[in-house]
């Protein structure tokens, strides 16, 4: 099976890029995947193999900035639409895409030929329950949050499983399709991938949240992946950046400083920090 990692990131991000990169690179070398960022500025990695994609200007030129009544969706744009050239990658079985403000803490190797992940051609790890009891009227298009709540939870985009073979060679068309015409909940591409979910019917899994535990929750003996929403620890401040919920706490303090201080060993590549 060929595998394929992918991730996104401006260059505001390249910290966060970095030691994600650093923390997935046992799994790198044990998989033999390949490894794409995708990023409009100019990309250098050490200690792993990858190769980095620009999409052309006028691939997202006809989606704007769609206004969100809680926070500013600007600050990500035109980057979190990028996430789409995942459902893209030709020549690859599966495409694991990770954000670029994950930590990988443990191998991940499962989730590019465990067998079981056959059994539905994309899978997602939940939003938490405390973001799917918000309140439908902070967000950019309510009744669409609305309608899909009002019968199953959301499903984040931080990481996604895909089975290139069981989509359409058409999503990421009918993804930026429906983000053109503002098919969004939040006015940004979690939004847009629920309501590709909702309009098409598909049965999708779930991934355990052990592959993407919010660093406001305390790390245990199965977590592998921390995802870093909000505020990012490679920046200064220490206070709340206006996400949906709360991205400050003391976990959050000691997953931040876990962050700063985190290394890999690997057997060929030496230290990697």
């Amino acid at each position: 099976m060929k595998t394929c990692f992918v991730t996104c990131a401006l260059k505001n991000h390249f910290p966060g890029l970095e030691k994600l990169t650093s923390s997935l690179s046992q799994t790198l070398e044990e998989t033999g995947s390949d490894f794409c960022v995708i990023s409009p500025d100019e990309v250098s990695l050490e200690g792993v193999r990858y190769f980095s994609s620009t999409p052309k200007d006028s691939t997202y030129q006809g989606i704007r900035p769609l206004p969100h009544k809680h926070y500013n969706t600007e600050r990500w744009y035109p980057a979190t639409w990028y996430k789409f050239e995942a459902f893209g990658m030709k020549g690859y079985d599966r495409v694991v895409y990770l954000d670029a403000d994950m930590l990988v803490l443990e191998n991940i190797s499962e989730l590019t030929d465990d067998c079981y992940l056959n059994d539905r051609p994309i899978w997602f790890a939940l939003n938490s329950l405390e973001e799917d009891q918000t309140n439908n009227r902070i967000y950019y298009k309510p009744e669409l949050r609305r309608a899909i709540r009002s019968y199953r939870r959301t499903v984040s985009t931080g990481i996604m499983v895909i089975n290139m073979d069981q989509i359409s060679k058409f999503t990421r068309q009918n993804l930026i399709y429906l983000a053109e015409v503002g098919r969004t909940y939040d006015g940004t591409d979690q939004g847009t991938v629920n309501q590709w979910l909702e309009e098409t019917g598909i049965h999708f899994g779930v991934l355990d949240d052990k592959y993407n535990h919010l660093a406001t929750n305390p790390i245990n003996e199965d977590t592998k992946i921390i995802h870093y929403f909000g505020r990012k620890p490679w920046e200064d401040k220490e206070e709340e950046s206006g996400t949906i919920i709360p991205d400050m706490n003391n976990y959050r303090l000691d997953n931040d400083k876990l962050w700063r201080n985190f290394s890999v060993k690997s057997e060929t590549l030496g230290e990697v920090v």
